[in-house]
């Protein structure tokens, strides 16, 4: 699972060919190898997070993005894919209509990989592992289901065979000041616990959880964001930037997002956006990258949510049923209808069109 690593190359170096040639190679180049290429030099890394990069990189090599959406109706899950890139002509509309029960989406990653959930009798659940993209799925072993989840995320590899990590954490009943750590592998095809983090149960926020550096984070409700690094099963708590109001700004303005390959928080204060990013992972340093004005979308205002940075000045948000692709600059890049008024939960979404086998 090394390749599940995550880094940047500092090297400022650039290709000896035209940029535009670089451009032009780089948008054939396949799902699994672009973290490879992103690390190469900055100038591949800026280029392959160009606004015109997604939409020529997901028409050649037939890569899908977008979210998914889900809304809870009726003690029921449902969930709906949205876009603003053609699906590729040989795939259809994406639903987990093909699992064999319905299904809520737990985590979402990389390479298309859904971790899904279903109620069996006596309200244990189900655990699934699918993809989306070829309509592929297959069931996995429970975890201690006696404990109730706190909060689980998939982190699959990046480049090579479809391998993954399932991390939950749930509450034990014994310890009320920890949570119970458990780790699947998809190599092992099997469970084991692992150390227990000293956390209290509710301290994480009911968000996805933003998997950078080979480590999954979640903000909590104090003043920082809680890691945990996959590979050394290790935790830290990272605070936030100083300057970042606490109690005096509300929860639901705050969003911890990927934007670039880096750690990002975003901030949403009436009529401006604010977005800071951790540019040096290892010191945890955080720098104010943007201030941008709302106003622009002022009709949309009264409902307005933003969900994820889909690109550097791309953020994508939900209103009244709508989705937003809201270009900071040049204004709305994109809406398209829902048929509920909100999503409750937004998880990301890239793949490729390769087997799970």
């Amino acid at each position: 699972m090394a390749s599940m690593q995550e880094g940047h190359e500092d090297s400022q170096s650039s290709s000896p060919l035209p940029e535009d040639a670089v451009f032009e190679i780089l948008t054939r180049a396949s799902l699994e190898s672009l973290p490879a290429c992103r690390r190469v030099c900055r100038q591949w890394r800026r280029l392959t997070y160009d606004p015109l990069f997604t939409s020529l990189h997901c028409n050649r090599t037939q890569t899908i993005s977008g979210y998914f959406l889900q809304t809870l109706r009726r003690n029921r899950y449902y969930s709906s894919f949205v876009s603003i890139q053609p699906l590729p002509p040989s795939v259809r509309p994406l639903s987990l209509d093909f699992l064999p029960k319905d299904v809520k989406i737990e985590a979402v990653g990389c390479r298309g990989i859904v971790l899904c959930t279903a109620q069996e009798y006596r309200g244990i659940p189900r655990y699934y592992v699918c993809k989306p993209a070829t309509r592929q799925w297959r069931w996995i072993p429970n975890p201690k289901t006696r404990y109730l989840t706190e909060r689980i995320a998939i982190l699959a590899g990046s480049t090579g065979a479809l391998e993954y990590k399932i991390v939950r954490f749930s509450r034990p009943k014994q310890k009320l000041d920890h949570l119970r750590c458990e780790i699947f592998d998809s190599q092992s095809q099997a469970w084991r616990r692992s150390r227990d983090v000293q956390l209290p149960p509710g301290s994480l926020r009911h968000e996805a959880a933003v998997s950078v550096h080979g480590a999954l984070h979640w903000l909590t409700y104090g003043h920082g964001v809680f890691a945990f690094d996959v590979h050394k099963e290790s935790w830290k708590l990272i605070l936030l930037p100083e300057e970042v109001g606490g109690d005096e700004m509300r929860w639901d303005c705050r969003r911890l997002v990927k934007c670039e390959g880096q750690l990002c928080l975003v901030l949403v204060e009436k009529e401006w956006v604010e977005i800071w990013v951790m540019g040096d992972y290892k010191e945890q340093r955080w720098e104010k990258r943007k201030v941008v004005s709302l106003e622009a979308i002022r009709e949309e205002k009264l409902a307005l949510s933003i969900k994820d940075i889909y690109l550097p000045d791309v953020a994508f948000m939900d209103s009244f049923f709508r989705v937003i692709w809201y270009d900071f600059w040049r204004g709305v890049l994109a809406k398209v209808d829902i048929d509920h008024p909100f999503a409750q939960e937004v998880f990301k979404f890239e793949s490729d069109l390769v087997s799970m086998e």
